[in-house]
């Protein structure tokens, strides 16, 4: 009789037991990205705020000015 799978057995049985966690997966794992999903998730019935018509010209305004000029750094280090 061949004992060595016998003895494999009564080796590796205890060995995977200890991996296993009593009490099956935290309650608090995954808690994070379920609060973010929420954040992140529409809901119909709540409340959107609005863009006013002002804020939406200005911010409209502060994308469309020029912000600088590029010649007032120099030249670069690639000689343009």
């Amino acid at each position: 009789m061949n004992t060595f799978p016998i003895v494999t057995l009564a080796l590796l049985v205890p060995l995977l037991a200890a991996c296993a966690t009593p009490g099956g997966e935290r309650p608090e794992f995954g808690a994070s990205v379920r609060h973010v999903i929420e954040a992140q998730t529409y809901e119909s019935d709540g409340e959107v705020p609005s863009l006013s018509g002002d804020k939406a010209a200005a911010a409209m305004e502060r994308y469309r000015t020029d912000t600088g000029d590029p010649r007032r750094f120099g030249r670069g280090t690639d000689g343009l």
